[in-house]
């Protein structure tokens, strides 16, 4: 891979991926109005979603030998199930690495329930502890797979619901399709932004397998 030049869809800073985000939207009850809020989608709040659900994943099977389908998850078909015997045998050959990623007290503060064995390096899914996952090959191999397993996922309203955020008010369009595409890449080249330092815009054509239906 190179280093310096990476087909990435947006750039290391931030602001292009908030600014992408305006595309989705949050619902909340508000007694102030009455009613259902909307607000705005952050991008920490996905990083979180997507990590506590991989983790808790990861914490069932290595526990249990039963890795659940759940959060951000819901699809099951032939190659979701290809896919979770992968993110297994991957598992196996990295026990001792994937409990200690998996458990609440190695990780960012923000998800430990141990307030005097808290993380001490990391406040919450700062950049600098993407870049630590990220730079391990097995770390970032198994978040590339959980990805992939998500967005097994076609329909768009399942998404809205694991995701707890919202594309459209419906019916769903092609419009709405492109905007979790376009998400599906977002997430998966954050792999490689925090892995390489140096990183020339590129745009990305969609994989045609990804591409989602209403």
């Amino acid at each position: 891979m190179d280093t310096v030049k990476i087909a990435t869809f947006f750039v290391t800073e931030r602001a292009p991926a908030a600014r992408f985000l305006e595309a989705f939207y949050s619902k909340k009850l508000c007694k102030e109005v009455g009613g259902v809020q909307k607000g705005k989608v952050k991008f920490e709040y996905v990083r979180i979603r997507l990590f506590r659900c991989l983790k808790r994943s990861l914490r069932q099977y290595l526990r249990k030998n039963s890795f659940g389908l759940g959060g951000v998850a819901s699809c099951s078909n032939v190659l979701s199930e290809r896919l979770i015997a992968e993110i297994k045998d991957l598992c196996k050959q990295n026990v001792d690495l994937f409990l200690q990623f998996a458990d609440t007290k190695q990780g960012p503060r923000i998800d430990s329930t141990h307030a005097k064995e808290e993380s001490t390096r990391f406040k919450t899914y700062n950049n600098k502890y993407m870049a630590e996952i990220f730079n391990h090959p097995q770390l970032r191999l198994l978040y590339l797979l959980y990805l992939e397993l998500i967005f097994q996922e076609k329909d768009l309203t399942k998404q809205c619901s694991n995701w707890n955020m919202h594309c459209c008010e419906g019916p769903h369009s092609p419009e709405c399709s492109e905007k979790w595409s376009r998400f599906y890449r977002m997430l998966k080249q954050e792999a490689e932004i925090h892995v390489n330092a140096k990183i020339v815009f590129t745009p990305v054509e969609p994989r045609q397998e990804m591409v989602l239906c209403s």
